[in-house]
């Protein structure tokens, strides 16, 4: 992008869409009559599954596609943290054209497997805590700082083992009114 790119004037509606390789993709696009992209998002992700393997047309030129939604102009989805990709499709080149439209002619909806169901909620269970042991290190380098570990990953190891350390450490928070993981 040049200095005086902002003055120049675009018709492309993904010329400022937080995702770089939207961005790219839609310029090359611009003069073309293609305009299908190919995008791949998480697979167990109650939000960004629904896209998965779903092919959109960017501008509309392509009328058997349907045009890309809003929430796929973001670089990561907002809820799993996955970076939403973009491919080049070409009709009828890249796959089989008919299993593609009657593909894309399926409701968007959450069509995860029980297994990635699974996976999806031991995602989930692993942020919760990762988010609580944060909050418990900082209670600890805040309230005792002469006894809690050097750095958050020392505290995660000492979790984890359930060490001697740690079980020291768990005694002295409840002795302070607070109680740690475990």
């Amino acid at each position: 992008m040049g200095l005086f790119d902002i003055f120049k004037k675009t018709t492309n509606p993904y010329f400022a869409a937080e995702n770089e390789g939207l961005r790219a993709i839609s310029q090359r696009f611009g003069r073309s009559n293609e305009d299908t992209v190919f995008i791949t998002t998480s697979r167990i992700c109650p939000e960004c599954s629904k896209y998965n393997r779903r092919i959109f047309s960017l501008f509309g030129r392509y009328k058997a596609f349907p045009r890309l939604p809003q929430f796929l102009t973001q670089s990561k989805c907002p809820l799993c943290g996955i970076h939403i990709g973009y491919a080049h499709y070409f009709p009828g080149i890249n796959g089989n054209l008919k299993k593609d439209i009657a593909f894309n002619k399926k409701p968007i909806c959450d069509m995860r497997t029980k297994e990635e169901l699974a996976l999806w909620n031991d995602f989930e269970n692993k942020q919760r805590i990762n988010k609580r042991l944060e909050q418990d290190f900082c209670w600890l380098k805040n309230n005792l700082p002469d006894k809690a570990p050097k750095s958050l990953g020392g505290y995660k190891r000492m979790y984890n083992t359930k060490s001697a350390n740690f079980k020291k450490l768990a005694e002295l928070a409840d002795k302070s009114g607070y109680t740690l993981l475990s």
